[in-house]
């Protein structure tokens, strides 16, 4: 159940003609009390635990305009933000349950097969974030360039509560497991953990760009961007990092990481070409390098929290596992200790874009599109099991982990580790075919065919369902290169307006009109997994971390014992009858062999203008200009 209140007024103001002023304030609220989704389909869950949503976020902007000349323009923008999102765990247990002594209920019991018991493990949370954000654009306009400056400041001060497995969170490997009080691991945070962070920082943009236009005929878009920003160190002192991955035994106070934005510079440059000079045919294409700087470690800070001396977490697999009442280490390192921490060195994360495309005006206020876009992403933020286990190298360069084998830094247990070493890739041919509004009515038809490729999906695993975000094999990052978990190959698109011609004259009724949107999409690929938590015993034990099948692609006679033909419907249920035939890493990248079932949607519904006639404007963004900040962030 979700109820949202919403409401915007703005003021302009024409304080002279050479200068325009505008006031906007926005409010958009909202509280939700959401089922858990668990399951195999992330649809199933237990009515007894929910979750308290609530939001509520003001935004103010005011924005200035003066015309000095008629070849010079400034434009100076001031605006705050307040954003506050918060999560709380509700359930209808009449008894505590809980597994920790100070925690006010039940933790989350992870059942393999089954729905989830008890509430989401990270809960509850807040994301409360302050932005104060000033920027000013100067446009001139001499002969055949048209010349844009301009700097952005913005300021932000973030107050997040990360409490995951606060309450503990036991996994059973299946239901006689449970039934029998056996669980194969355990998650959680000593008593008196501090889960709050208080993070301010600034980022400081600043560009140029020409417009310079050749001919008559042709146009270049000429810029670059320099962006960098302030580390997000923690108000209260409570960062820390490991120095060293594989040798350090304690944390050190300070970071959280050495700031790699100070050289973000980045080119962009882009054409328009009329073809004919009639205005009739145009191709257009562009290229630029961009750097996420609107707060790409976030999550990943968020975790990094669950780190001594401040935060103990406990990540404990195997046997002998006391239930349902923990046991925790006394001491700050060493034996079952754990941590979750973010690279010190840690990586600029950019994407490199460019795209071309035709258009072509046809007859009757038609016109159609064909284009090819693409774009190649790197130091993508990426998780994976910092500290796994030792393993054999055999003949063939295949890995084995043995059982009991020692951990990398024999000083810790599992190390949830975050750093930015992943890639991504993307080709789109895309088509649309449109009417221009006439006649009453308009119609736009599209069509993608793409592919999306990564090695790293996500930093969260909440940000997607049909795979996992640790990498099966923390030794080799590139045997999880394959489509994106959000590769959807096919996509099209249809939408129409019709202004109803019943009131069309009518002073008080002209206005209405009917809009309809269908889209359609082929499913997003999949990776069967199999349940017996770090079946490959690689170390990584994170309750998202998953196993494959060992498979491996052969053509020809029967397969050999360690490896499987995946080819007809039943291609996952040969690929896990197969997957005990050997204790080692995949022979072959046997990511997401599988591929959903398609969607489709279809949308209706009625709209009314005060207008009549409707009047539209579209407003070109240069390669250079201040992209617009996103107004929720997660």
């Amino acid at each position: 159940m979700t109820r949202e209140n919403f409401f915007q007024g703005r003021i302009d103001v024409e304080l002279s003609d050479s200068d325009l002023l505008f006031v906007r304030h926005t409010y958009d609220g909202s509280r939700q009390v959401s089922p858990i989704s668990s399951g195999a389909i992330q649809t199933t869950g237990l009515p007894q635990f929910f979750t308290n949503s609530t939001s509520g976020n003001h935004f103010f902007t005011t924005e200035a305009k003066r015309t000095f000349t008629q070849n010079l323009l400034n434009t100076a923008r001031f605006s705050a933000s307040v954003l506050t999102y918060e999560q709380q765990s509700g359930n209808t247990l009449a008894e505590r349950l809980s597994f920790i002594p100070d925690a006010p209920f039940m933790g989350t019991i992870l059942i393999g097969g089954l729905s989830q018991l008890g509430n989401y493990a990270a809960e509850p949370s807040t994301q409360n974030i302050d932005y104060w954000t000033w920027s000013d654009d100067l446009t001139y306009t001499k002969g055949r360039h048209l010349l844009k400056t301009g700097a952005l400041v913005e300021h932000a001060y973030a107050q997040k509560l990360t409490t995951v497995n606060s309450r503990g969170t036991y996994t059973f490997a299946n239901f006689a497991q449970f039934l029998a009080g056996v669980p194969s691991r355990f998650q959680g945070n000593a008593p008196g953990s501090n889960f709050e962070r208080k993070r301010p920082n600034t980022l400081f943009g600043f560009y140029v760009q020409d417009d310079y236009r050749v001919t008559p005929k042709l146009t270049l878009n000429l810029g670059a961007r320099y962006e960098f920003f302030t580390l997000p160190t923690d108000k209260d002192g409570l960062d820390v990092y490991l120095a060293d991955i594989l040798t350090s035994p304690v944390t050190t106070l300070g970071g959280p990481f050495v700031n790699p934005s100070l050289k973000n510079l980045a080119p962009r440059v882009g054409f328009a070409w009329d073809v004919a000079g009639d205005g009739r045919t145009a191709v257009r294409g562009g290229s630029g390098l961009y750097y996420d700087t609107d707060g790409p470690y976030n999550s990943s800070l968020g975790i990094a929290l669950q780190a001594p001396p401040f935060v103990i977490p406990v990540n404990v697999s195997g046997s002998g596992i006391p239930f349902p009442t923990p046991v925790f280490p006394t001491g700050t390192t060493g034996g079952p200790l754990s941590l979750r921490t973010i690279d010190y060195h840690i990586k600029q994360p950019r994407g490199w874009t460019y795209n071309v495309n035709v258009q072509r005006d046809l007859a009757g206020s038609w016109a159609a599109m064909v284009g090819y876009a693409g774009s190649r992403g790197y130091n993508l933020v990426n998780a994976t099991e910092g500290n796994p286990v030792v393993p054999i190298v055999r003949s063939d360069g295949t890995l084995f982990f043995p059982a009991g084998a020692p951990r990398r830094n024999p000083a810790w247990s599992s190390i949830d580790y975050r750093r930015s070493d992943g890639r991504s890739a993307y080709n789109a041919l895309q088509s649309s075919l449109m009417k221009r509004f006439s006649a009453g009515y308009q119609v736009q038809l599209s069509y993608t065919l793409s592919k999306a490729m990564d090695n790293a999906d996500a930093q969260l695993s909440t940000d997607t369902v049909t795979s996992s975000v640790y990498p099966q094999n923390p030794y080799d990052l590139d045997a999880e290169w394959a489509v994106a978990a959000f590769d959807a190959r096919h996509v099209f698109s249809a939408n129409a307006t019709w202004q109803l011609p019943a009131f069309h004259n009518h002073a008080m009724l002209a206005g209405w009109q009917l809009n309809a949107i269908f889209s359609f999409h082929t499913g997003y690929p999949f990776s069967p997994s199999i349940q017996t938590p770090n079946w490959s015993r690689s170390g990584n034990i994170s309750t998202n971390a998953e196993d494959r099948p060992n498979v491996k692609r052969i053509t020809g006679s029967t397969p050999a014992s360690s490896s499987c033909n995946l080819r007809g419907r039943s291609a996952t249920r040969r690929a896990i009858s197969c997957a005990v035939r050997a204790l080692r890493t995949p022979t072959c990248r046997s990511s997401r062999i599988r591929r959903s079932p398609g969607t489709r949607g279809c949308r209706c519904g009625s709209s009314y203008s005060m207008c009549s006639t409707a009047r539209t404007s579209r407003r070109r963004r240069g390669p250079c200009s201040p992209a617009r900040r996103k107004t929720r962030r997660r």
